[in-house]
């Protein structure tokens, strides 16, 4: 089979392909699983949400599980979820009976803007703060940068979080507290999204840049009497802008990571605020629903780095 892809390699990347498309699919499968049987196994049960405990007896507590079948065994609760996931059903809530696909729709237009916001700044700020101080290597504003970069990769999100609102929502007034509403209310849970992977990226993009400076390859065009412009923006560039695609992957699975806690801390209702609410009132279909669709997005995210890399770098592609 490897000789016989050897001398096909389009045979060789579709191949490629469908072993990328494989694994991502059992890592959505076990993300399935993962999910409805950890909330399971927590304490309690979505019955206690929809009646009072100490007012429902035991006969209608038993009476309610049925009718939501959750007296079944879990391996069939899960075949039976799992079913209806395949044919594009997520279910409805078992609280507010909204279907899981219009809790989607809802919220993740929020959570959609909060994240295309940070993910903006990031690299609207990252590669020039890189670049910058990769190219003033030693100076002041080198080690501006670096120490920028650090103090907001060593600082959790919500202490940050905290020190902001008090900054610039209590002390200033310049932005609303928390909520949504207008544009105000976006900036200051994008700033703190953002703020880690933002001292990451710029470290990143600086010893990239320094690396492919430092090549051979570049000291080969320097001798050759190519000016430090032309070597600088159209080679050294291309090839230190490389991790950073990479870099994309992970920023993504950072952003829905810290989503979670940064919508929550500011009342943003976004899929990471409905995800916890649902989490904490056992709302099982709707916490299932979402699990599975942030860490679809994370798959896909890493899907399209990955060839997005492979169409930058000829030597991985080729491979």
């Amino acid at each position: 089979m490897l000789e016989a892809m050897e001398r096909c390699p389009v045979c060789a990347r579709l191949y490629a392909i469908v072993v990328r498309l494989a694994y991502s699919a059992l890592v959505l499968l076990l993300v399935a699983i993962v999910a409805f049987v950890g909330l399971r196994l927590a304490p309690g049960d979505v019955t206690t949400q929809l009646l009072d405990p100490s007012r429902a007896t035991p006969q209608e507590l038993a009476f309610l599980r049925h009718q939501l079948g959750l007296d079944q065994p879990i391996h069939i609760q899960f075949l039976q979820y799992l079913a209806g996931l395949l044919q594009g059903d997520l279910g409805l809530s078992l609280i507010t009976r909204e279907t899981v696909v219009s809790i989607v729709a809802n919220a993740g237009i929020y959570s959609i803007s909060l994240a295309v916001t940070a993910f903006v700044l990031i690299f609207a700020l990252a590669i020039p703060l890189g670049l910058t101080a990769a190219i003033w290597r030693g100076s002041a504003i080198d080690a501006a940068v670096r120490g920028i970069s650090g103090v907001m990769m060593a600082t959790p999100n919500f202490v940050l979080a905290v020190v902001l609102i008090n900054l610039l929502a209590v002390q200033a007034g310049w932005l609303p507290v928390a909520g949504s509403g207008s544009w105000k209310h976006l900036v200051l849970p994008a700033l703190v999204l953002a703020a880690e992977p933002l001292g990451f990226a710029t470290r990143l993009v600086r010893t990239s840049y320094l690396e492919q400076a430092g090549a051979q390859y570049a000291d080969a065009m320097r001798m050759r009497g190519l000016s430090e412009s032309v070597i600088r923006w159209r080679h050294i560039m291309r090839n230190a802008l490389l991790p950073v695609i990479s870099l994309g992957a992970v920023q993504v699975r950072t952003l829905v990571g810290y989503t979670l806690i940064v919508e929550t801390i500011f009342r943003w209702p976004g899929l990471g605020k409905r995800l916890v609410d649902s989490v904490l009132t056992r709302d099982y279909q709707v916490a299932q629903g979402l699990t599975i669709l942030l860490a679809a997005v994370v798959v896909v995210a890493t899907l399209v780095s990955s060839f997005l890399y492979r169409a930058a770098d000829p030597r991985v592609r080729d491979e």
